[in-house]
């Protein structure tokens, strides 16, 4: 489950606190089709609808301790006449320490998270967490 807001694509309309299951999924009007989040702006009435894929050899299912201090594209939104201008991260990540303890439904709202490691009592960070939208076009 992500908390997003969206920006109307051809225009300046927003709608903030969308939340978008990727285990969800939607009848789009007028199509056999179905996406993930699917809804109406107030003013065109025009469908907009947000599908959570995931793009070869772009994204990738984990951050991992390998992958500290990089850019790492972990979800990829296939948006029709919505832009999503802002995340709002929420109790929705697993984080897993190198000894091997699962911490679940970690809030990463602050941006910073830490905790400790039951199985070899070390600490275990989330930190300088920073996430951006990035457009990109199949070649």
């Amino acid at each position: 489950m992500r908390l997003l807001q969206l920006r109307q694509s051809d225009g300046d309309e927003v709608r903030s606190a969308v939340v978008v299951c990727d285990d969800e999924e939607h009848e789009l009007s007028g199509s056999k089709g179905t996406a993930h989040f699917v809804f109406s702006w107030p003013e065109t009435k025009r469908q907009s609808s947000l599908d959570v894929v995931q793009i070869k050899k772009v994204t990738q299912p984990a951050y991992t301790a390998d992958d500290s201090g990089k850019y790492v594209a972990v979800v990829a939104f296939d948006c029709r006449g919505c832009v999503p201008v802002a995340y709002h991260p929420r109790d929705e990540w697993t984080v897993v320490s190198s000894g091997g303890s699962r911490f679940e439904d970690v809030d990463l709202s602050e941006k910073e998270w830490a905790d400790v490691c039951e199985k070899s009592n070390d600490p275990v960070t989330v930190m300088e967490l920073d996430w951006r939208f990035e457009h990109h076009k199949e070649k």
